[in-house]
């Protein structure tokens, strides 16, 4: 827990008088989060924001906003980015959209700093605080929000940190907007007026299972929002009747090494599936998330059924690849 009068951050900061209480307060959350627990904190008049993750024995993931997830306009300047490393923070270790090739294990899309146990609780409070005012801009903590959740969605509440709780579903900027088109909560109404915008087709709807499907460069694709609009995941059947064998199984990860998207039988039918962080939501990173995963899956489906059989699902779109509905 953080001691009265401890107000000096690593970097040599006193910490502005009006941080001083939610710094203790920070402290004290932090102290009490079990495994599998993670809490967010953001300004969003910026889009800017930390979040933690808790290990339980294993310590506490740290993470920093990269400009990946930003706005261009709320991206950070290279005097800030200089600002994050005097910090401590690592820089981002790969794109959010890198194959899985690319992605380094232990490291992450955003900046990032790891703790182990025991925590060293002022110290981290610290460090957010300085990189929430003299990086992020940040003048009071009542410009701020949380959010806070168990790993399956489940909503915790940290009223002692004196923040107002940002909407669940990333609904800050639907205002009185009507939720319509079969979508049940705000994550899937953003995720909807997205796919509508970038398809050119403003009845796209979603079915019964919240899915949103459509057919980009030849391929028949589905998208989903999901724990609670924090992740879009997308998939595509590739084939169907298809006799599950070690031979499959083998070819499907050699696939996967080489494209960075998941292949996998399902009910005798190989699917290709792909997941990227969606909060914040930034339609750019979405229609590039989605280029990257329909070409990935191109010429998958003709490959694996000439070697393993089985019926194509997208036999009827090879020859007008692209035809309706393809991001630009």
């Amino acid at each position: 827990m953080l001691q009265p009068g401890t107000t000096t951050a690593p970097s040599g900061h006193e910490l502005p008088g009006g941080w001083i209480g939610f710094a203790s307060a920070l402290a004290g959350v932090l102290g009490q989060m079990g495994k599998g627990q993670f809490l967010v904190i953001e300004s969003p008049r910026r889009g800017r924001y930390i979040q933690f993750a808790c290990g339980g024995p294993e310590g506490l993931r740290f993470e920093a906003v990269s400009n990946a997830f930003l706005a261009d306009g709320d991206r950070l300047a290279n005097d800030q980015l200089e600002g994050l490393a005097a910090l401590g923070w690592h820089p981002p270790t790969h794109r959010p959209d890198a194959p899985e090739t690319e992605r380094v294990s232990g490291g992450s899309v955003n900046h990032y700093m790891d703790f182990e146990m025991p925590l060293p609780l002022a110290e981290i409070a610290e460090r957010a605080i300085g990189t929430l005012t003299r990086i992020f801009g940040v003048d009071d903590p009542e410009e701020l929000e949380y959010d806070a959740f168990e790993a399956d969605g489940s909503a915790l509440d940290h009223a002692d940190l004196g923040l107002t709780r940002r909407s669940r579903a990333a609904s800050r900027d639907l205002g009185d907007e009507a939720i319509t088109g079969g979508a049940r909560n705000a994550a899937e109404w953003t995720l909807l007026k997205a796919m509508r915008a970038i398809s050119a087709m403003p009845d796209l709807q979603l079915d019964e299972d919240g899915d949103i499907g459509l057919t980009a460069y030849g391929n028949l694709l589905y998208l989903r929002s999901q724990g609670q609009g924090r992740w879009i995941q997308f998939w595509a059947p590739l084939l169907r009747e298809v006799d599950e064998s070690l031979d499959l199984w083998r070819k499907l990860n050699e696939l996967n090494a080489m494209i960075g998207i998941g292949l996998r039988v399902v009910k005798r039918m190989v699917v290709a599936e792909y997941e990227f962080v969606a909060q914040p939501f930034v339609q750019d990173l979405l229609v590039t998330s989605l280029q990257h995963f329909a070409t990935s899956v191109t010429g998958i489906d003709l490959l694996l059924h000439r070697e393993f059989g089985g019926l194509l699902v997208n036999r009827h779109t090879h020859d007008e690849a692209g035809s309706r509905a393809e991001p630009h």
